[in-house]
């Protein structure tokens, strides 16, 4: 048995090799949906739940406890953000919810292409967005959608953002704050990174946000949003 990788994309790479010579494949935080093709995947297990659950849950409270019919999507492009984010859509179709705009950002995006990726869904009426994506990338979309206006408790917009932000949200603060977040993005693009926030500009803006999370216990869940 070959315990791991933790992530959904190396996995997939590992079953390319493990399934061909019958060998267990045991995951301990895999998640993406693509996964649970078991002709595909022959010999891949994994403990945590699909990804299409997590979709299911925020298309059922952004239409049934909120009564939104559109939301915005911009995700990452590995394979637990695609995943992920194609399983919230299907969700979200199935009850009767639109997606007015779908972008993906690659894991290090040049800043032209994050400035021009926020600027569709700023460009649109709908004020409901659904992230999903690594938290390296989760930051520099959220970074460049404070500077466009689009995220923060006073910008008309609610952000629902998926487990790899709130399992790491810590993680998250630190690049949204840091002067240089991504050396390799820079090196690619022809202008800056989006400015960087302040502490107390982050504390504000994540009252904008709904965080999704696995937990066993559903008493006091304030401790998820310590670092908050």
């Amino acid at each position: 048995v070959v315990l791991g990788p933790a992530s959904s994309g190396p996995s997939m790479n590992a079953q390319l090799i493990l399934k061909t010579y019958n060998v267990p494949q045991l995951s301990y935080s895999a998640t993406s949906p693509t996964l649970s093709d078991t002709l595909e995947y022959e010999s891949f297990f994994r403990t945590p739940p699909s990804d299409a659950f997590q979709g299911l849950a925020c298309a059922d409270v952004m239409k049934n406890v909120f009564g939104w019919d559109s939301v915005l999507v911009i995700h990452g492009a590995d394979s637990y953000s695609s995943g992920g984010a194609d399983a919230f859509i299907d969700a979200a179709t199935d009850m009767g919810m639109t997606a007015t705009a779908v972008k993906a950002v690659n894991e290090q995006p040049t800043w032209e292409d994050l400035t021009t990726s926020v600027g569709e869904l700023a460009s649109s009426n709908t004020r409901i967005v659904f992230l999903m994506a690594q938290a390296s990338t989760t930051a520099f979309i959220l970074r460049e959608a404070y500077a466009q206006g689009v995220f923060g408790a006073d910008s008309g917009y609610v952000w629902f953002i998926t487990d790899a932000f709130t399992n790491n949200m810590a993680g998250v603060k630190a690049s949204m704050t840091s002067d240089d977040p991504c050396p390799d993005c820079d090196a690619a693009s022809t202008k800056a990174a989006p400015a960087a926030l302040t502490d107390a500009e982050c504390d504000a803006a994540m009252k904008g946000t709904v965080g999704m999370s696995q937990v066993s216990d559903f008493g006091d869940m304030s401790s998820l949003y310590a670092d908050w």
